[in-house]
Formats: C-alpha cells, sequence, structure tokens
C-alpha cells in the first residue's frame, strides 16, 4: 500500500463535548423520523440560523403560535380558502408555506437577495405562493440592508453601509399589486419597519379590512400604545389581541437563555395558548400582535 498523501487532524473538541455533540445527532436524527413521518416539509434553511434550529425542533418556525393562530379562526376557514394572504418579510418562506394550506394565494414580499432565493426554492413546493424581490414601505426608495449572520430574518433597513449590507428596492403595497382574491390576513415582520409598511398600505387595508399579524418591540410601547397600534386604530381597528403560553419562563433568566429553554420546554412538558384580547399593553416585546377588523370582531 502506497500512501499518497497524510494529513493530521488536531482534535477540536473535548471528549467531553463530542460526547454531547454525538448525543445531539442522535436526538436530531430522532426529531428528523418524526417531521418525516408527519409529513413535514422539507424546507432550506440557512445553516446555523436561528429559525434553523426550531425547523429542526418542530419542522415550522413559531408553529405553536400558528397553529393556535389559525385553530381560534377555525370557524372562518372556509371563506381564507377562497381569499390571500400577504406575508411581508417572508425571510425563507416559513409562514408563506404554512398560511399556503388555509389561502388561495399567499403573496410574499423578501427584499433581501440570497433569502429570495431560498423563499423561492421553498415556494416551489406548493402552487399557490407568488414571491416578490423587494421590500415595502411608505414609499417608492431604496435602503441599506444590515444583516445578521446569526438570523438571516433579523436583517434591517437602516441608511448607512456597513460590511454586512446590501441596497435593497422598496414600494407601497398599495401601488405593488392588484389584488384579485380578498385579502384575509396581513403578517408584517419587518425588524421596525412595520410603521411605514402600514402607512404604505392604507388603501389595501382599508378596502380589504384584512387580520393584521405584526411585531413590536418593548422600545416602541408608550402609555400602553404604539404608533402601530394608534395608526390601525386611525384605519378603523379598535380591537388587539396577543398570544399567550403557560407556563413561562422567568425573566430572571437571561434573555439569550429564554428561547431555548422555553422551546425545550414545550416539546418535553406542553404548554397552554391563548388568544388574549386587550386594549392596553404593558412594555414588553410582541413578537405576534393580532389587529382584530371589525368584521371579525362581531362573530367573535
Amino acid at each position: 500500500m502506497n500512501k499518497l498523501f497524510v494529513k493530521n487532524h488536531p482534535a477540536q473538541l473535548s471528549f467531553f463535548k463530542s460526547l454531547q455533540l454525538e448525543k445531539s445527532k442522535l436526538f436530531l436524527r430522532r426529531l428528523n423520523n418524526e417531521h418525516i413521518s408527519k409529513n413535514e416539509r422539507q424546507i432550506a434553511v440557512f445553516a446555523f440560523d436561528s429559525i434553523a434550529l426550531e425547523v429542526a425542533l418542530y419542522g415550522v418556525y413559531e408553529k405553536k403560535e400558528l397553529e393556535l393562530f389559525f385553530d381560534w379562526l377555525s370557524f372562518i376557514q372556509k371563506d381564507f380558502l377562497q381569499g390571500a394572504a400577504i406575508d411581508i418579510g417572508a425571510n425563507i418562506g416559513n409562514h408563506s408555506l404554512f398560511f399556503s394550506d388555509y389561502f388561495k394565494k399567499v403573496y410574499s414580499f423578501e427584499p433581501n437577495k440570497n433569502t429570495f432565493k431560498l423563499l423561492s426554492f421553498n415556494a416551489n413546493l406548493v402552487n399557490n405562493i407568488e414571491c416578490f424581490n423587494y421590500g415595502l414601505s411608505d414609499k417608492e426608495s431604496t435602503a441599506t440592508m444590515v444583516f445578521d449572520k446569526k438570523n438571516v430574518g433579523g436583517a434591517k433597513l437602516t441608511g448607512d453601509l456597513a460590511a454586512d449590507s446590501d441596497v435593497v428596492n422598496l414600494r407601497m403595497l398599495d401601488q405593488s399589486i392588484s389584488f384579485e382574491e380578498r385579502v384575509y390576513l396581513i403578517k408584517i415582520d419587518v425588524e421596525g419597519h412595520e410603521l411605514e409598511v402600514l402607512k404604505g398600505a392604507k388603501k389595501t387595508i382599508g378596502s380589504h379590512q384584512p387580520i393584521i399579524i405584526f411585531e413590536q418591540l418593548s422600545s416602541e410601547f408608550n402609555s400602553g400604545s404604539s404608533d402601530c397600534i394608534e395608526i390601525l386604530k386611525k384605519y378603523g381597528y379598535e380591537n388587539f389581541a396577543y398570544l399567550k403560553f403557560s407556563p413561562g419562563v422567568c425573566k430572571k433568566i437571561p434573555k439569550f437563555l429564554r428561547r431555548n429553554i422555553q422551546l425545550l420546554h414545550s416539546k418535553f412538558l406542553g404548554q397552554t395558548g391563548e388568544v388574549i384580547k386587550s386594549s392596553s399593553f404593558e412594555t414588553r416585546n410582541y413578537p405576534f400582535l393580532i389587529a382584530i377588523p371589525k368584521w371579525l370582531n362581531e362573530t367573535l
């Protein structure tokens, strides 16, 4: 036997870390088999991204939130099947794919060029998602998007160029598409740009009066409300709600650990989910606020 080449690879992990890694691999393999047995869609993700972790654990990012939301609205799902959903800040298409099971058509907007490639790939798993490679705002313009390598979905619009950034196109929803179907749902997750999106969607919201899901950070609240909530009130929305899961996670636990603890707790011990209507909000992060249109509130 003639050795053509030899290279020594020094140990990169301690024995105990190697053992932990092997246990984690076995655990993930079991989860993969569970997802396959349940016919979960195998969507493409960015390795090492925070969304990828939750997809590996549950098969879908924010699965319990989405399931609770649609279970709550099960009495109008027949109407949804004739209408449309708009996913603003679609990222890789996790929510768009989930919506595609409930709506006749899903319109997905994602300005990040690389993320849009995965969105388009995942959208091809179904036949009712249409993708658009631009962002939405209150005017037609361009902006700099700064990327977070640990959380691609956390890319933010700024006015400054940075090492990990790109210039993206922005348009107004009101001037981008004429919707053939009734729009029943708009989901907005644009990392602090929600107010501008709402301003540029005034006509669409006024004519369709959709249910609106949006994110609000603690820094956006003042005296129990926020600029987004106030503009939605001007658009005719008088009722709002949020999702609550019990038991929660102690606030004394460091923030960077809470999400992972929540994931593990819900996976192995379960949680109770509630949709809570509220007219005033305490100052904290709300990843899943719901603006309830009058037509829906009258049926609740």
